[in-house]
């Protein structure tokens, strides 16, 4: 099992929008609007790092999206 937060970087005023699609996408265990550098952020659990890869490209491809940064958890 893979976990990350993807931070994600929202055009003005789109965030509302953008939160409501990502909380939809499967692998998205929670998501919530933040203040500060990004406007989202959500907590994804995946199978392997490629399932997470595909979930974050989602992401990245929704309508209002400008960027996004995913933090993976270090398993050390």
């Amino acid at each position: 099992m893979v976990s990350a937060c993807v931070l994600i970087y929202c055009d003005a005023g789109k965030f509302p929008a953008v939160l409501n699609e990502v909380k939809k996408l499967a692998g998205v265990k929670r998501a919530f609007s933040v203040l500060g550098r990004c406007d989202v952020v959500a907590e994804i659990e995946a199978v392997d790092v490629k399932t997470l890869s595909e979930i974050t490209w989602k992401i990245t491809r929704l309508l209002g999206v400008t960027a996004t940064e995913t933090l993976m958890e270090a398993l050390i």
